[in-house]
This record gives C-alpha cells, structure tokens and sequence, in this order.
C-alpha cells in the first residue's frame, strides 16, 4: 500500500481587477469584427482596437490576450504617453497573473507603479497597489500582500474611491481568512456582497460568493458551503467567467469528498480541470490536480492519489522555482531602493 500525507488545499478567488466581459454569444463575433478592423487600422485607433481584442480574450485564451496587449504596448510606447502605457503594462501584469507567472506579473505591475507616481495619478496608483497585495496574496505571503492592501485602501479611503473599496473588502476578507479570523473575514465579505447586489455587479458577485463558501469550509458548514459555491459557479457561467467556473467547481468537488459523494467530486473535478487546462491556468491546473488526490485516497485508490499528487507536485514545482521566489524579491528591493532614491532627490 502506498501510504502519503494529502495536504488539504482551499482556493481563495483573487481575480478582481480585471475588465469587464463579453456575453459568450457575443464574444465571437465581437472578435472576428475586431480583427477585419485592425487590418485597415493604425496609430491610436488600432491600439483601440488592440485593447478591446485583449479584453474579448480576457476569459478564452490568456496566450493570445497576452499576444495582443504585447503588441499594443509595441505601439502605445511609440505615442509617449506614460499613462496609457502604464495601463498596458498593468493588463500585462494581470494576464501574467492569470498565467500563473507570478514573477512577470509583479515585474510589469511594479512598471505600472513607477509611472503613476511619476505622472501622480492617485487611483492609479491605488489600482497598482491592490494588483500587487493580490498577487503576494496568491504567493502566501501575507504580510507583505496586508501592506500593500493596506495602503491601497488609505488611499482609496482619502480618495473616495468607493469601486476599489468594495473590491478592497474582498481581498482584505481573504487575508482575514487566511488569519483564520472568520467573523472579520465574513464582516468585509458582506460589506462588498451588497455594493455588488446594488451595483448588479455579477462577476464580482460571484468571486465573493465563493469566498464566503471558503469560510463555511473551513469552518465545516459543509451544507453552506455547497450552496455559496453552486450560486456562485451559476454566477460566473453567466457572465462567462471561466477562471471562476474552473475555481468554483474545484471548490463543489472538495466538498462533496467530505460529504463522501464521490460521483459529483468527480463530475465537478473534471469540469474544473478541463476548463483550467482550456484558459491555460496553471494555477487552477494544480489545485485540481491535488483535489483528484483526495478523492482518490478517499476511495482508497492510493495508486491514482499518489500519481495525482506527482503531476501537482511537478507543477507546483514550475510555478514556484527557486529562480522565480529570487527574481520577485530582486525586484521588490530593486523598486524600494529605487523609491528611496527619488524622495532623497525630491
């Protein structure tokens, strides 16, 4: 008998800065009337059109949003605009996000930070705060995620930002929840459900429904969870939110191993999978993987656990290297030092 320690594994949706997407019945044609546009195109139109086929891809294919917003950052550089190009090196940072590069995702958000403290655009930079606290957050590192958060949220507070705010609750609700303080952790997520309730915000809606099925799992409401967690996979299936699909019925599988119904574990874990491995998501690929482990070892299948638990291994492996761990904290002391810098020349 192959004998091995599961580690227990709970997905926290961090996805709140991206833009808003298509209805999938559009999306089609949307794109292929996009692309006979940027045939004829040039100069700032056609990075207008480059922008709205990054934002179409936003939830298909990741590889090609990034392939378009690569190439409106070519031509956005051209026009020496800093704002502008703050912003396609922000979208770059998010698709990277999504992409599982951590390190790349940082580098470009970092990029976009610089800038908007050049040009002094105050939401801006509270935008590039937040982006950065998400992604630390994704990394486990949780202090240095809360410090960004944190000062995200002072400005946004000093600014009457209210639309960062709210999406604010939610990510603070998530580092609550991983500080296992739940009552606090449920207080923010409440605070954002209604502003996005008033707002019909639905994609939102959806990445905090699933949050607060998070909490109910740990707090062994199997019951609350699965129904936080199936309102919000219908949620996001309806604004076409695959990555939230992918995380959502990852999350219906989990509970469904502890409530020992394994066929649904199943139905929902493929489904999860297959819609990770579409959008290209290591990220989401792993947390699958490892939940196809505990439902093996639940039905004492300890041969398929154990090969499971290799392939999140590996992958897990590719996303954490040691090369990338190091090139995130280069560049997180290359941008205070930098920092430093310039408010001694000021």
């Amino acid at each position: 008998m192959v004998t091995m320690k599961i580690k227990k594994l709970f997905i926290l949706i961090l996805s709140f800065f991206f833009l808003n997407v298509l209805s999938a019945m559009d999306t089609d044609t949307k794109i292929d009337s996009l692309k006979n546009l940027l045939k004829n195109s040039t100069g700032k139109e056609k990075i207008n059109i480059l922008n709205e086929l990054i934002t179409a891809y936003d939830t298909i294919s990741y590889i090609k949003s990034l392939d378009y917003a690569n190439r409106s950052l070519e031509l956005t550089k051209k026009l020496k605009n800093k704002e502008d190009v703050a912003n396609v090196l922000d979208r770059i940072g998010k698709i990277h996000y999504y992409l599982s590069n951590y390190d790349k995702s940082i580098d470009y958000f970092i990029e976009a930070l610089k800038i908007r403290e050049k040009i002094d655009n105050k939401k801006a930079i509270a935008q590039s705060y937040n982006n950065l606290g998400v992604t630390y957050l994704n990394l486990d590192k949780n202090n240095k995620a809360l410090e960004y958060l944190q000062k995200a949220w002072d400005l946004s507070e000093e600014l009457g930002y209210a639309e960062l705010m709210n999406k604010l609750s939610n990510n603070l609700g998530i580092v609550y929840t991983k500080l296992a303080n739940y009552d606090k952790s449920l207080e923010y997520y409440q605070k954002m459900l209604n502003n996005c309730i008033k707002t019909n915000n639905k994609k939102l809606q959806a990445s905090c429904l699933n949050n607060i099925g998070i909490v109910y799992l740990y707090l062994k409401d199997y019951k609350k969870a699965l129904e936080y967690y199936l309102n919000a996979v219908k949620m996001s299936k309806e604004s076409n939110y695959k990555w939230n699909v992918s995380n959502c019925s990852r999350n219906i599988g989990e509970v469904y191993i502890k409530l020992h119904d394994y066929d649904n574990a199943s139905l929902y874990l493929k489904n999860g999978l297959e819609i990770a491995e579409e959008i290209g998501s290591k990220h989401l690929i792993k947390d699958c993987y490892v939940t196809f482990s505990e439902l093996y070892y639940a039905k004492g299948n300890y041969k398929k656990a154990y090969d499971y638990h290799k392939l999140y291994s590996e992958i897990k492996d590719s996303i954490f290297t040691e090369e990338i761990v190091e090139n995130i904290a280069k560049m997180e002391v290359k941008f205070q030092t930098v920092k430093k810098e310039d408010e001694i020349k000021i």
